[in-house]
């Protein structure tokens, strides 16, 4: 009996932009992650692994939470968000604003990275995708770099040993703005200088591992910026796969 193969998907949902400039930059950071995913580091998705939504629609993301049934996934959201209630939102259009923790149905081991202000509101009306209730040095040796099938094996097996969860990235603290796209540059950045060091070989770093380094990391190189990400969920996944 052959094996029933690993499923995996990256989904990047980019929100209504306001401006022209402001779209542009989206679609940038969607290209940092899209590159970030797809590269040894990122545990080398393929093409067909990675579905990338720049108009979205609550029809659409609900058609999606039917179809797609993955064994892990990683949810990238890019757009206008805030809080109410204890609940973050996300504007998804110029005329739908959603709860993103609705769509993690697709899978039973989700990674959830937001981009995204979390600033009070109240008296916005939310869209529900579903009746779920949202959960939220060397020494002389020379190292062969790993090619993509075994970034692919080794991030697989990581989630294999993972237990059933939800983690999730917020991009800032609670009632705090995300600027100027600071967390994704930090977190893509931190990934890479990881990736490419030498000290670390044959290892997997977690996302919650990078995710307990980025506040401690913007307040000793950028101490002005009022912006302090969190997480929730303790397990393992994947985040980071050493170069060798």
């Amino acid at each position: 009996m052959s094996q029933v193969p690993f499923r995996r998907i990256v989904v990047l949902i980019k929100g209504f932009s306001k401006t022209a400039y402001e779209y542009q930059l989206d679609c940038y950071y969607l290209l940092k992650y899209i590159e970030y995913f797809k590269s040894v580091a990122g545990g080398a998705f393929e093409d067909n692994e990675i579905l990338i939504i720049k108009k979205c629609s609550v029809d659409m993301l609900k058609k999606m939470m039917v179809e797609i049934r993955v064994d892990f996934a990683v949810i990238v959201y890019i757009g206008h968000g805030a809080t109410q209630d204890n609940n973050q939102l996300f504007q998804l259009s110029e005329n739908e604003i959603i709860k993103p923790g609705q769509f993690v149905s697709i899978s039973e081991k989700v990674l959830v990275i937001l981009e995204s202000c979390r600033c009070k509101t109240n008296g916005v009306y939310t869209i529900d995708l579903t009746d779920k209730i949202p959960k939220f040095r060397d020494g002389g040796v020379v190292r062969c770099k790993i090619s993509k099938e075994e970034s692919r094996r080794r991030y697989i097996e990581q989630i294999k040993k993972c237990h059933i969860g939800l983690v999730v990235c917020f991009a800032c603290s609670e009632d705090e703005e995300a600027l100027d796209y600071i967390f994704t540059t930090e977190l893509l950045e931190y990934a890479m200088n990881w990736y490419s060091n030498r000290e670390n070989y044959n290892p997997v770093l977690s996302i919650v591992d990078v995710m307990k380094y980025i506040p401690i990391s913007l307040s000793i190189f950028k101490p002005d910026v009022k912006q302090h990400p969190v997480f929730i969920g303790v397990e393992q996944f994947p985040f980071v796969i050493s170069r060798y």
